[in-house]
């Protein structure tokens, strides 16, 4: 009773309580006096004394801290989830599934993956086998299990590592020569010129720059071999078909502030065989100025030049003006495009899915009237050098796997 009573004072009212239970007793009377006691004994007083001091130490060790209670609560995590894993080399981008308990990742061209060493976190007190810091051969997809921190509850992930075909975060000042291209003109009609728009050739220019490891596509409003606006068309040197399936991956922006009018391709494409011909093969993102808001895309097999088989479709956060990771999906009998990891479209008739090669291109252009949906009649180029403006794509990384 005395225990449940003290709970509701700290220690303080604790000890005010207890002077309040004992009577006022004399230092003689607690510890006895020589004149009253016996030689090795006790006397009556000498026992009530102790038995309240023992009463006093019980009351003070049976009080926690301030608040009362001595019970304390041990409660173990039964979470088993893998938070991250990466490889200190080679770099790797992916993503972790704590859905599907999966760990996709892809690591660059060339990338011996018989044995790589990963790090991984797991959830607060959990454990992972293999452990963190162990070889594995990645050339299957590899198991690992993460007990909880309760010693009973596990989840088994699988792991896959996967070599790209193409790697580039544009770490360097310029584009990597070894990556990419700019096309050679040729002809009136080779395909550099699109629009109102004369990209840039090896004949007269370098390989874009990069900036904060960004590859930089810029557009010119001035062009100094002709009149025109001058545009970037940065080409994969490697083509690519679907095999089993293809992934492309673009984290890219236009740069604020842009007018509008202006559009910046991430697609495949292959030209068509022959100038006598307009058939060609084309998988499209667009990013147009003129619906910051929105998102083009577009596919052609073995079509003609032209509309093509166009669809917008809105952001979930963000515009144009801000990053998003850009996916494309080539597989034999689909073409899937993502944003952010999301499905926005899915073509899965056998035409007009691209049977391809294709290249990879990166490239910025002012359309045409016939490009209504991207076009502004208000976007005009400049006929001196001094009345150039400049506007800009940034490619922040590019995957093909």
């Amino acid at each position: 009773m005395i225990k449940e009573d003290l709970s509701r004072f700290g220690n303080t009212g604790t000890y005010k309580y207890i002077r309040w239970l004992i009577p006022r007793v004399s230092s003689s009377a607690l510890y006895g006096s020589p004149s009253r006691t016996k030689p090795g004994s006790i006397g009556k007083t000498n026992r009530l004394g102790m038995s309240l001091l023992l009463m006093v130490t019980i009351l003070f060790s049976g009080c926690g801290g301030h608040g009362g209670g001595n019970s304390t609560s041990t409660s173990t995590s039964a979470a088993t989830q893998i938070t991250s894993f990466s490889f200190t080399s080679p770099a790797a981008t992916g993503s972790i599934n704590n859905t599907s308990n999966t760990v996709t990742l892809t690591v660059t061209p060339g990338t011996d993956v018989t044995k790589l060493t990963p790090t991984i976190a797991v959830s607060s007190g959990a454990t992972v086998s293999p452990p963190s810091g162990t070889a594995e051969d990645f050339t299957s997809p590899v198991k690992y299990t993460v007990t909880a921190q309760d010693g009973v509850t596990t989840q088994q992930y699988t792991v896959t590592v996967i070599p790209a075909f193409l790697f580039d975060d544009f770490t360097g000042s310029i584009v990597n020569s070894g990556n990419w291209h700019i096309p050679t003109w040729v002809s009136p009609t080779d395909g550099t010129f699109v629009g109102q728009t004369q990209f840039r050739c090896t004949q007269n220019a370098p390989l874009p720059t990069t900036n904060k490891s960004n590859a930089i596509i810029a557009l010119d409003t001035y062009n100094p071999t002709g009149s025109s606006f001058y545009g970037t068309d940065l080409i994969s040197n490697q083509s690519f078909t679907p095999g089993q399936g293809l992934t492309v991956t673009v984290r890219a922006k236009l740069n604020a502030p842009i007018p509008a009018g202006i559009v910046g391709g991430i697609f495949l494409y292959a030209p068509p065989a022959s100038s006598s011909t307009t058939l060609h093969d084309e998988i499209d993102f667009e990013l147009l100025s003129s619906g910051p808001n929105q998102v083009s895309t577009n596919i052609y097999g073995n079509e003609p030049l032209g509309a093509g088989h166009p669809a917008t479709y809105s952001y979930a956060s963000g515009s144009v003006t801000d990053y998003h990771t850009y996916q494309i999906r080539w597989l034999p009998n689909q073409v899937s495009w993502y944003i952010d990891g999301t499905l926005i479209r899915a073509v899965t008739t056998q035409s007009p899915i691209p049977a391809g090669p294709m290249y990879v291109h990166l490239n910025i252009w002012v359309p045409g009237s016939d490009f209504s949906t991207a076009y502004s009649p208000n976007l005009l180029w400049a006929s001196s050098p001094g009345a150039d403006q400049t506007f800009s794509m940034s490619v922040d990384s590019v995957t093909i796997q």
